[in-house]
């Protein structure tokens, strides 16, 4: 007997052989009835409950009491059914008897006001019957969809919540994925939603077959973070690891990829140092902790040390993590700068998608220094010539023409910059990809084009990107999948033959007096040796080429092992190859020297060169990389081990050659054929570098509350010598995630809170090879005026190299609230950095001779933290949400033990100091009267006007002794972002801030008779009429009293930077359908908009002492983005 529950409550039984009949007539009626919509529409359809433990009836009443939709089901499901817990909060019906149902292998169709339980998909072709069966005068014309549900990787969805847009039908997916369900229209809209899944509208434009892929949503605990050769949840990360998404760099116009991370990830310091075109930033992990180098480890997919990370496309990534701590001694040898993964994006089952992407930007300088004009310039150059003795080279008289420009040609006012630089530079982006697969084969290829325009006038100076990429993933049984990775790509970098950086120095020091140029349109000459900005950016200087041709290659395989559960073999084999070629023409440019009272032109030859020059270099390298893996996972009894062990293998050989010809007839012919057959010259060398090692992990989690992770790697450098080429260096991590604890459930806001430690050695072995050897070096040398080779002795060997270690401990608490809408994220870390890899240069005299080794000498500490806090909406099907987040870290080095000068004066020791420091003479003042420096220790010549030095020693003697050592360098101790992304209906905004804090900049600029100098320095300077000045008497040189290396030309280099913003629309999917086009969206975005800083002159990330690089870049850009 099966006893049913109709809605009034009563129950009924039937023998086994009558059930059919009945569920089939009861069905009926109550679809009927739900067709004809028979319901109270203001009725609630959303659940509030929290129950622990209750029986499934009742919670049954609970929801026909809230909705007053009938739940219909058999008594005899119900008796194997489990007591129910749940705490639901205004949840979706369809939702809540998901999360109820799909825990008891029950499933549910929504008609109407009738909710129907059942256990299998065998109800559903009874009630398609009854309504089939309907009397005429009532039939509604029905059409059924079939289909299949599945995840991202191909895997079938059980309990998808299928619902008819505009009604109240639904039905859920079975155990295989598969649905049907009754529509009253060709065109409606299938919405499909499920926990933990992405909610996906489908129009059926008349389909009777679909198939759906659903993308995970992925909450912050449930997010994946790839981790060094692995990845982990979130939830049970144990290291320090920060990441960020390839759609959120996508927001960004930047060209490089490297420029786009500033500000997003705590604890990396991404520095845009140059706006050339083509460059990209310097970035550190955490600060400097070694004396060497300090940049970080890059592994791209898997294979570490993969050159190319700025010219990625963004819209190829898919995540980038940065492994801080511990987490990152897997990778032994190079991680003890951190470790930066990028991961690229693989194709998903579906029909292929088309995407499509175009940007067009334009860019002008951040900031350009303000130089002074000609007339106050004029002024400044008579005062030092009075002051040497000299007569005064203008008259008043000329200076008002000047001021006026009544004789431009004879008295210009030439503001360089206006003349060199165009108002707006071009770049322009464009995207292409294709996406799609099936169960068995998956892929994703992608093509880019980049190209960049320089701010210089007349200057073909530009950056050309190509680049193509394949991502192919085939399942070639139930055992075995193999992937293959192809990437092509190809830089084209043109270049004045005259360093840009060059050439932006002269614009800034170039006399504002002289002209661009002469009357008939000839370059005029410039402020020495022809040097006119203009014409050094022009191919009539020559030119300088550079073509990377770069190829990569990856092969994955992965066999699970059929008679072992959890136990499978991966791995990889990685070819790379890279040819570069550069070539280098120079020309002897012609300017001309105009004299207006004649009318005679003179010509001059500009340059380095009496003649052409050609220079080219070639040079190529291939790396190959074979890795193999043995895994084993298990789950019992609430304990989750996960781990393997594995050994790497890579061989890198390269070579490069050069060639050199001078004494070109004319710079018509730039082949090497073309130069003169004397004083040419060629060379060229090779090299090889090994490595080897072995690694693994142990990850144990016991019911995700108690965390371990232990890696290791036993890595291998042909650095060292034998003996000592091999180090072992291990990372343990674990956590602890206190709300998982019972103690803690009555705290019903608190999702997650982890508390975590980290503690590992890494090492570091980026010096010159066989420096534990005697080496030698062939070169040219003349006897008796006749060339010979030579041989001559190069480093002296240090039998007892070896490793750089670095002690790395992390400490940190995850949180997050209120069903994650608040999340926190705290760090503090020390690295301590022994036997650092230096050459003994202080202790040891110049004029010995020696070519010094590195040694392991140098210990070096670094301490900090990090902290990052988010706030998000989760509602998601909001018209209006938002994301806010901000992140800051601070770390400070300190070096504890170096090689010293002797007889140095303590507060000038390295040692106690942040690496990088400098001496410095401590500015006081500025000197106002005769008797102040009678009565003060100054330099000998010092002038009333000039600084005031600190006599440190108190010796009565300011020199060389009372230098300072300052705190901070360019290398900023404290960095900060602040992102947002707000959407409402179509519209989305992006915006991050970021800056930075503690870090100074020395700027000094040649003044006086060398070049111009900046008007505010000119306007404030010293002068008899002007003695209460904020500047000194301007000096020419270093040398100068004023002139010293001191406190007082150091600046604050702390800037807030609105670092990127893009507003964006999406348009409805409903009016792109009828063209095919699935989505299409356009954007306006922006990069470096603007920097609120104290700096005022130069970008305040900017490196250079002299103002001498190419600016950074302002970008605005348009963009559209269509996918069909």
């Amino acid at each position: 007997m099966i006893n049913y529950v109709l809605p009034d409550g009563r129950t009924h039984s039937c023998p086994a052989k009558n059930q059919l009949l009945r569920v089939m007539r009861i069905t009926g009626i109550l679809l009927l009835i739900g067709s004809l919509h028979l319901s109270a529409a203001s009725l609630s359809q959303t659940i509030t409950l929290k129950v622990k433990r209750q029986p499934i009836e009742q919670l049954f009443d609970e929801i026909e009491k809230q909705t007053g939709y009938w739940v219909v089901y058999s008594d005899q499901l119900m008796k194997s059914a489990n007591p129910i817990t749940i705490d639901a909060k205004d949840m979706p019906l369809p939702t809540f008897l998901t999360q109820v149902l799909k825990p008891q292998a029950l499933t549910y169709t929504i008609d109407g006001k009738n909710i129907l339980i059942m256990s299998d998909g065998t109800l559903i072709s009874k009630v398609e019957h009854v309504l089939e069966n309907k009397p005429k005068d009532i039939q509604i014309q029905q059409q059924t969809v079939r289909g299949i549900v599945r995840d991202e990787q191909g895997t079938p969805l059980e309990g998808v919540t299928i619902t008819v847009s505009g009604s109240s039908i639904a039905t859920t997916s079975l155990v295989n994925g598969e649905f049907q369900i009754s529509v009253d229209e060709a065109d409606k809209t299938l919405i499909f939603s499920a926990v933990g899944f992405e909610t996906r509208e489908l129009i059926l434009k008349g389909q009777s077959t679909v198939s759906v892929t659903l993308k995970a949503a992925i909450s912050d605990l449930d997010e994946v973070v790839v981790v060094g050769y692995g990845t982990q949840k979130r939830a049970t990360l144990t290291g320090s690891v920060a990441t960020t998404k390839g759609e959120d760099l996508a927001k960004s116009p930047a060209v490089n990829l490297s420029n786009s991370l500033a500000g997003r990830l705590p604890g990396v310091i991404a520095s845009n140092t140059s706006g050339l075109p083509g460059t990209g930033a310097s970035i550190l992990i955490r600060g400097q902790s070694t004396l060497g180098n300090n940049a970080p480890l890059i592994v791209i997919d898997g294979v570490w040390d993969r050159s190319g990370l700025g010219q990625i496309n963004p819209n190829d990534v898919a995540s980038i993590s940065v492994l801080k701590d511990a987490s990152a001694a897997i990778y032994g040898a190079q991680a003890a700068n951190g470790v930066i993964l990028v991961t690229t994006k693989r194709g998903q089952i579906g029909k292929p998608t088309i995407s499509y992407s175009l940007n067009q930007g334009f860019s002008q300088p951040t900031r350009l220094a303000k130089m002074a004009d000609a007339p106050s310039y004029a002024v400044f150059m008579n005062e030092l010539l009075v002051e040497q003795g000299q007569s005064e080279r203008f008259t008043q008289e000329e200076i008002e023409k000047m001021r006026v420009g009544s004789d431009p040609i004879r008295y210009p006012n030439t503001n360089w910059q206006k003349a060199a630089l165009k108002d707006f530079s071009s770049q322009t982006q464009q995207n292409l990809s294709v996406n799609g697969g099936n169960e068995n084969v998956t892929y994703y290829i992608s093509g880019n084009l980049a190209n960049q325009n320089s701010i210089l006038k007349n200057s073909d100076l530009s950056y050309k990107n190509y680049s193509i990429r394949s991502n192919v993933d085939a399942r070639i049984s139930a055992y075995i999948k193999v992937s293959l990775d192809l990437t092509a790509r190809q830089e084209q970098q043109a270049l004045p033959s005259v360093d840009p950086a060059t050439i932006f120095h002269s614009i800034w020091r170039t006399y504002p007096f002289l002209p661009v140029y002469n009357p008939d349109g000839s370059f005029a000459p410039g402020i020495e040796r022809g040097e006119n900005p203009l014409v050094m950016s022009t191919n009539a200087t020559g030119y300088k080429r550079n073509l990377d041709n770069i190829y990569q290659t990856t092969f994955n395989y992965e066999v699970v092992v059929p008679w072992v559960d959890g136990l499978k073999i991966d791995g990889f084999v990685a070819h790379d190859r890279h040819f570069r070629t550069e070539k280098l023409f120079r020309i002897p440019w012609e300017v001309y020297n105009y004299n207006p009272d004649t009318d005679v032109y003179t010509k001059q030859l500009g340059g380095p060169v009496a003649q052409p020059d050609l220079r080219q270099t070639f040079l190529n390298s291939s790396r190959t990389t074979i890795n193999a893996r043995l895994n084993y996972d298990a789950s019992f009894e609430g304990h989750t081990l996960s781990t393997f062990i594995a050994a790497e293998q890579t061989e890198t050989t390269g070579s490069d050659f050069w060639a050199y010809r001078r004494d070109y007839l004319s710079g018509a012919i730039d082949q090497l054929y073309a130069g003169g057959a004397e004083n040419k010259d060629n060379s060229g060398s090779a090299y090889e570098i090994a490595r080897r090692n072995f690694f693994g992990r142990l990850n144990y989690e016991f019911k995700g509350r108690y965390l371990i992770d232990f890696n290791f790697r036993y890595d291998g450098s042909q650095n060292f010598p034998a003996g000592r080429r091999f180090g072992f260096f291990p990372g343990v991590s674990v956590g602890w995630r206190l709300s998982e604890e019972d103690f803690l459930d009555q705290w019903d806001f608190l999702n997650n809170l982890k508390l975590r430690a980290s503690i590992g050695k890494m090492g570091n072995d980026q010096v010159d090879a066989f420096q534990f050897l005697s080496t030698y070096s062939f070169g040219e040398k003349y006897y008796f005026a006749d060339p010979a080779i030579s041989l001559s002795r190069g480093v002296t060997p240090n039998p007892n190299i070896t490793w750089e270690v670095a002690h790395a401990l992390n400490i940190g608490l995850d949180a997050s609230l209120w069903e994650e809408m608040l999340g926190i994220e705290l760090d503090v870390f020390r690295t301590r950095r022994n036997n650092i890899l230096t050459a003994r240069n202080a202790s040891i005299p110049v004029y010995t001779g020696l070519v010094l080794p590195n040694e392991n000498i140098g210990v070096v500490e670094n301490k900090g933290f990090e902290a990052q806090v988010y706030h998000s909406n989760r509602k998601q099907k909001a018209e209006f949400g938002y994301r806010i987040g901000a992140n800051v870290a601070f770390a400070k080095n300190k070096i504890i033990d170096i090689d010293e000068a002797e007889n140095q004066q303590p507060w000038q020791m390295r040692t106690g100091y942040p690496m990088g420091t400098s001496l410095y003479y401590d500015a006081i003042g500025i000197f106002r009267s005769a008797e102040e420096i009678e009565t003060s220790p100054h330099p000998v010549g010092t002038k009333v006007g000039d600084l005031k030095y600190r006599d440190v020693n108190n010796d009565g003697v300011i020199d060389a002794k009372d230098q300072i050592r300052n705190e901070l360098t360019n290398v900023p101790q404290l960095t900060f972002g602040f992102t947002a992304d707000v959407s409402y209906k179509r519209f989305s905004l992006h915006a991050l801030f970021q800056g930075q804090a503690k870090a100074e900049q020395y700027l000094f600029l040649q003044s006086g008779l060398a070049g111009n100098s900046l008007q505010e320095w000119l306007d404030n300077r010293y002068t008899p009429e002007n003695p209460q000045s904020s500047f000194p008497r301007l000096p020419t040189y270093e040398a100068e009293i004023s002139g010293y290396r001191s406190t007082f030309w150091v600046r604050d280099a702390t800037f807030v930077r609105l670092k990127n913003l893009q507003l964006s629309y999406s348009f409805p999917v409903e009016r792109l359908a009828r063209l095919k086009i699935k989505t299409l969206s356009i954007y306006l975005n922006g990069f470096n908009l603007f920097t609120l800083d104290k700096l005022k002159y130069f970008d305040p990330e900017g490196r250079s002492e002299t103002g001498a690089f190419y600016p950074q870049e302002k970008i605005y850009n348009l963009g559209l983005h269509l996918s069909f």
